[in-house]
């Protein structure tokens, strides 16, 4: 276990890695989505291109019986938008497995559903 005072210099992609590899190891297939948005210039035109609808969490995919999971990483001490609070909740009013928080986070709840023993 990773001393308490140090586990807010655990960078969130070092933290989506380790979610990643959990949901992997334990039958899921998950994807890591990018969001976001950057101008691109191409053959001098201008664009502007969005990664994703904001707030779509980090990680999303699914367990060996379809089942919806999304997951939005954040380090330890990390705010989930209000953006992000709302597509969790959206997911798990449709059943999804779905929650906010770091790869800990993720190994409990999938522990309580029977993923993890």
């Amino acid at each position: 276990m990773i001393k308490k005072k140090f586990k807010k210099l655990i960078p969130e992609k070092q933290e989506q890695d380790c979610c990643l590899d959990l949901a992997h190891r334990v039958g899921f297939v998950a994807f890591r989505y990018n969001t976001g948005a950057m101008k691109l210039t191409y053959k001098g035109k201008t664009r502007f291109v969005r990664f994703n609808e904001p707030g779509h969490p980090d990680i999303a995919g699914y367990d060996k019986k379809g089942r919806a999971f999304y997951w939005e990483v954040k380090r330890h001490g990390g705010k989930a938008t209000t953006a992000q609070k709302e597509h969790i909740d959206e997911a798990l009013k449709h059943n999804c497995i779905a929650g906010i928080g770091t790869c800990e986070d993720l190994e409990k709840m999938l522990r309580g559903l029977g993923y993890v023993k």
